[in-house]
């Protein structure tokens, strides 16, 4: 990894932390998502009463 961006330089870097803040993004979405899936689900089993 570190012989990538000594080869590339500053693009790969720049790069490399736009991937990081994008990673961490779509995985506040997931948990997001997933939160959401629970709230709804929960929903349904209390209009099937």
């Amino acid at each position: 990894m570190a012989g990538v961006i000594g080869k590339h330089g500053a693009p790969e870097e720049r790069m490399s932390a736009n991937y990081r803040r994008y990673g961490s993004f779509s995985a506040y979405l997931r948990n997001g998502l997933r939160l959401t899936d629970k709230a709804g689900a929960r929903l349904k089993v209390l209009a099937g009463k």
